[in-house]
């Protein structure tokens, strides 16, 4: 058990070290230790999100193409059907006979006849065909005939487009948001119908639907961007009508990675492909954020871990540095004491076997032989003391005896001159 001297040491030791903490040596080892691991830690923290910052980058510059290839197919089969199916429904002898009844300058009555027929058929046609909003013929002179379906009201410049088609054709897109506008357009070619035209209004909600189908993350957004660079269809609906806000790609150029700030001032990381029809192109875009939120909170948490772990080591630190410190600053304390000429000096015993044991041992041994030879050296004035004493009495008793006469034991003729 420790003795009540000790333990007054040793709270004298803690508070001189509370009291003075910039010039205390455990708390120089602390912030060195502090200011170590700091470093430490944030040097790995920093390697880390770069690691995690790049792994990410570079798989999304990975998985960003591969949408893009994956949605351009899907939507070129789809026109390649739409085209296809307009065709077969084009060349059938029910359109065929009857409109070459309607426009080839038959009777009143044959041509309402044949037009009759054509609306049951063209009705016919919609109802089995999810992706057309409506069905119309145009005559010769451009006019619209016969109208199955939706009503839309064509722009002007569009129907002018749309009058005289070559071949099957595909127009471009009108309008936005639900007011989108495409036609897929063919010629009736029979003899009576020269001039006369099919077209199909497409429901271009299908577009948004193709793009919905792809494998996406719940923050990305596959969209068609038309080549004035606004959004023709997108999986995220209020952006249609916008304004993609940044450089498109070439046509034969490789799907383009970008990390930009956009108009509205959000940060997005894109990907754009061409698309080989109608000159469009197909960019896939997600937040800067969302994207690397892997990043950021893996950088939360090693940050949390490393600061935790420098708190406790710095902790460990102080604690290991004022146990070291603690016998250094006792053996000090004797040292003042026995400077100052105390005496009874005891230095605590110390059981360690490092440096600050061996220090401690050869100072206990130190004290002790100055203990010793204290008490050797206070013999010594003792009996020096006795000595001189007796030396005294002695000198005392002969000066008596110079001064008196043996036989009468009176003072002598000596005494009286002297006297």
């Amino acid at each position: 058990m420790p003795s009540r001297a000790e333990e007054t040491r040793h709270l004298e030791g803690e508070l001189a070290v509370w009291r003075r903490p910039s010039r205390s040596l455990p708390t120089r080892i602390s912030f060195l230790v502090l200011a170590a691991t700091l470093v430490i830690s944030l040097t790995v923290t920093g390697i880390s999100l770069w690691s995690i910052d790049a792994f990410l980058r570079e798989k999304i510059e990975q998985k960003f193409p591969s949408i893009l290839s994956h949605a351009s197919q899907t939507l070129e089969l789809w026109y390649v059907q739409r085209i296809h199916d307009i065709g077969e429904v084009s060349r059938s002898p029910i359109l065929r006979e009857n409109s070459e009844k309607r426009y080839s300058g038959a009777s009143a009555e044959r041509a309402t006849l044949a037009r009759l027929e054509l609306g049951r058929y063209l009705d016919d046609v919609l109802r089995g065909r999810a992706q057309y909003r409506a069905l119309f013929l145009m005559g010769p002179e451009g006019e619209i005939d016969l109208w199955i379906g939706e009503k839309i009201e064509l722009p002007g410049s569009m129907r002018e487009r749309i009058a005289d088609p070559t071949t099957v054709t595909v127009s471009d897109v009108w309008g936005s948001g639900e007011r989108r506008l495409q036609v897929v357009s063919v010629r009736i070619d029979t003899q009576g119908s020269k001039g006369a035209s099919l077209h199909a209004v497409l429901k271009l909600d299908e577009l948004d639907r193709i793009l919905s189908s792809q494998s996406l993350a719940s923050s990305e957004r596959v969209s068609l961007v038309g080549p004035e660079g606004r959004y023709l269809a997108s999986t995220s609906g209020e952006i249609l009508g916008k304004t993609y806000g940044h450089d498109l790609p070439e046509p034969d150029q490789k799907p383009v990675f970008s990390d930009h700030t956009k108009a509205n001032g959000e940060r997005v990381v894109s990907s754009a492909a061409r698309h080989p029809r109608f000159g469009w192109t197909l960019v896939v875009e997600e937040p800067h954020k969302a994207a690397f939120a892997p990043a950021k909170s893996a950088l939360r948490v090693t940050l949390g871990i490393n600061l935790a772990i420098v708190g406790a080591l710095s902790l460990i630190a102080f604690r290991v540095s004022v146990n070291m410190v603690r016998p250094i600053e006792d053996l000090s304390q004797a040292v003042r004491r026995i400077a100052e000429g105390r005496s009874g000096v005891v230095i605590p015993r110390v059981e360690r076997r490092d440096e600050v044991g061996v220090l401690n041992s050869a100072f206990r041994e130190m004290t002790t032989r100055l203990a010793a030879n204290a008490r050797e050296i206070e013999a010594a004035n003792k009996n020096l003391r006795a000595k001189n004493d007796e030396l005294k009495c002695m000198n005392e008793t002969l000066e008596q005896l110079s001064i008196t006469d043996g036989l009468t034991c009176l003072h002598n003729h000596r005494f009286f001159q002297d006297y």
